[in-house]
């Protein structure tokens, strides 16, 4: 759920016809990642970085680590060049979709979908694995085959070889091929039909659910316990949290970001503090929240219209004999408009019957 500005660099970079640049990993593909969104020195070529971009990454993301998974590790691995393996694997892949002129690209969004690779996308890229394992080993004129990976040279003579466009030339992997790409027409007329959806922000939502998990008498103990290090201004804040997690009153973006920067500040200085603090959390919370990004992003994947969605759910919630059931279309009116949920939206949704499973 988390990776670093360097793994963020290598999985963009990855799809792509530089596999080489990605086996050299760090910095070096870290800036090939910032100068590839900022554009030409005229800004032509710039990236913007929307739901569309992020969404492609995650697929991207999903590609490599699944490919690293079949690939595996130890004594139940392909063999010991994974971090060449994957990315030239994956160039491959680009190099025969989005790397044709005038072909048919990859559909990135399909991985993003399905969250996984598909059972016969997967025993293609193993396939694919053991023979790239194989022709680093063969093209490369070095005793260490994965140092040599990073140079151009060998993806050059790897990508030409007879013995590659044989294996991608098969009946087979011209079925997996096929599936597995849409047409540019196809991708357009995708994202005019995202495009209509307005995008909502859920990081503050995000960081009030987390706050709300941990429950008001977290936030009274860990007061107490800090209450002779922080200063008054500090202890006003924390009460003021609880306040808002009491009368379920959204907490804001300021009070949101002193709330991790204290916790950061505790698990850095004096981590032994949260032994004291025993409070089981209410999961309730994620549950609501996760319930209404999964329908969102339903509706925006599938070009559904999020009031109808959400109106199901509320007919779903009364037949249930639920309480506060229309809160699926204030909800649902808000995501049209922009606009996230509230505490007290989510607090509604804890109370229906059902309300932790999208149907």
């Amino acid at each position: 759920m988390r990776f670093s500005k360097e793994q963020l660099g290598k999985y963009f970079t990855s799809w792509g016809d530089q596999p080489y640049v990605v086996k050299k990993g760090g910095d070096k593909v870290f800036k090939y990642f910032i100068d590839a969104l900022s554009g030409d020195e005229n800004g032509k070529g710039k990236i913007d970085v929307d739901r569309n971009f992020y969404e492609m990454l995650i697929a991207r993301v999903i590609l490599f680590k699944g490919l690293e998974d079949i690939y595996g590790q130890g004594s139940k691995s392909f063999g010991q060049l994974r971090s060449a393996v994957v990315p030239y694997s994956i160039s491959v892949i680009y190099k025969y979709t989005d790397g044709v002129r005038g072909g048919k690209p990859f559909d990135l969004a399909r991985l993003w979908q399905k969250e996984s690779l598909e059972e016969d996308f997967a025993g293609f890229v193993a396939d694919l694995m053991t023979l790239m394992n194989e022709l680093i080993k063969t093209y490369s004129p070095s005793d260490d085959p994965g140092e040599y990976s990073r140079r151009k040279d060998l993806w050059d003579n790897i990508s030409d070889s007879a013995e590659l466009k044989n294996f991608m030339s098969t009946p087979d992997v011209g079925k997996i091929l096929n599936k597995y790409t849409a047409s540019k027409e196809v991708l357009k007329e995708r994202a005019g039909k995202r495009n209509k959806f307005k995008s909502v922000d859920f990081s503050l939502l995000n960081q009030n659910v987390t706050i709300f998990s941990r429950k008001a008498d977290f936030y009274k103990k860990l007061g107490l316990l800090v209450a002779d290090t922080v200063t008054a201004a500090q202890r006003n804040k924390i009460d003021h949290l609880i306040n808002c997690i009491v009368n379920r009153n959204d907490i804001s973006a300021e009070y949101a970001l002193f709330e991790s920067q204290l916790v950061r500040e505790i698990r850095a200085g004096k981590p032994e503090l949260f032994d004291n603090i025993m409070v089981e959390p209410d999961n309730d919370w994620a549950a609501s929240f996760k319930l209404v990004v999964e329908l969102y992003n339903r509706c925006v994947d599938q070009s559904l219209d999020i009031l109808s969605e959400f109106q199901k759910q509320r007919e779903l919630a009364k037949l249930r004999g639920g309480k506060f059931y229309s809160v699926y279309d204030e909800i649902g009116k808000g995501l049209q408009e922009g606009k996230a949920p509230s505490m007290k939206h989510l607090y509604s949704l804890n109370n229906l019957i059902g309300a932790v499973e999208v149907s």
